[in-house]
């Protein structure tokens, strides 16, 4: 019995340590597990996809790394890195350029250009020059009083509008030089005129056919017009004319084109054209119905200097 006993004890002991070899078995039969980029995941543009120039832009990285190692029979050390990189973020709804910030070159504002020239729909057809008579040839002047060789500006009041002066050739001295000088009187809405023989005499007119313009260097406080009156067609208030817009009473040097499309009457449409007029210009007749303070200081002609008389 004793024996027995013994043997079953030895049947015991031999369960024992058999159990606990397979409890050891099981922990170091477990693998090391090595996790090193195992998780990496790598999005562009966020869930929604990949945007460029997008509102949001973002880049991380979140790096986890650890080791755990248990004393006894077996140990499990285990290494993880995640990383996630987002460009664009969760911004992102579609894929696609431009994300929803959208792009452009040149922005949506344009550009423009603008010249004096643009009251053109008003008939006139200046452009600011600011250069006095800098890109024409230099000019002698008449030995009478002149404005660039002109010695003929005149008005026509009291016969057509009220003037100051009230009547006769408007060239003043001014300092050491002349200049025209006149002030328009409105009555009635009556009309002043101001005629400027171009040659010098009414028996002389000029050819500026082949001229492209003039530069009036001048100041007034309102708008006027020039009328080109040819020797042909001299009398009469029908005729091709061209804005000169007011300077608020500042001096300015502006080019008037000699563009036909931007000469028309103020009155009665001519029964002579534009060309034929520049052929054979006796006068330039500025006329206004607004009150108007003016001092021209300068007209110079592209291909033509008046004569002396």
């Amino acid at each position: 019995m004793k024996r027995r006993l013994l043997t079953t004890m030895g049947y015991g002991l031999t369960l024992g340590c058999s159990l606990l070899l397979a409890c050891s078995d099981a922990t170091t039969d477990t693998p090391t597990r090595n996790t090193t980029g195992s998780s990496t995941s790598s999005t562009t543009g966020g869930t929604g996809g990949s945007t460029s120039g997008a509102t949001t832009t973002s880049a991380g990285a979140t790096a986890t790394s650890g080791t755990t190692t248990a004393s006894g029979s077996g140990s499990t050390t285990s290494s993880s890195t995640t990383s996630t990189t987002a460009s664009g973020g969760s911004g992102g709804a579609s894929p696609g350029s431009g994300g929803s910030a959208g792009s452009g070159t040149g922005g949506s504002g344009g550009s423009s250009a603008t010249d004096a020239g643009s009251d053109a729909s008003k008939g006139g057809s200046g452009i600011d020059a600011d250069v006095g008579d800098a890109t024409f040839p230099p000019i002698t002047e008449c030995p009478k009083p002149s404005v660039d060789r002109i010695e003929q500006w005149m008005t026509s009041a009291p016969t057509e509008g009220t003037t100051i002066p009230p009547s006769g050739n408007l060239v003043v001295m001014e300092g050491d030089h002349y200049v025209a000088k006149v002030q328009f009187i409105i009555n009635n809405g009556a009309y002043c005129v101001c005629p400027v023989y171009l040659n010098n005499a009414f028996s002389s007119n000029a050819d500026l056919s082949t001229s492209t313009g003039f530069l009036l260097t001048y100041s007034s406080t309102a708008d006027m017009y020039v009328q080109a009156r040819p020797t042909s067609h001299w009398s009469g208030g029908d005729q091709w004319a061209t804005l000169i817009p007011t300077t608020g009473g500042v001096k300015k040097s502006v080019f008037f084109s000699f563009d036909p499309t931007k000469w028309k009457s103020v009155f009665g449409t001519p029964t002579w054209t534009f060309a034929s007029t520049l052929k054979e210009v006796l006068g330039f007749v500025f006329v206004g119905n607004k009150a108007n303070v003016i001092t021209f200081y300068g007209l110079r002609f592209d291909g033509f200097t008046p004569t002396c008389r």
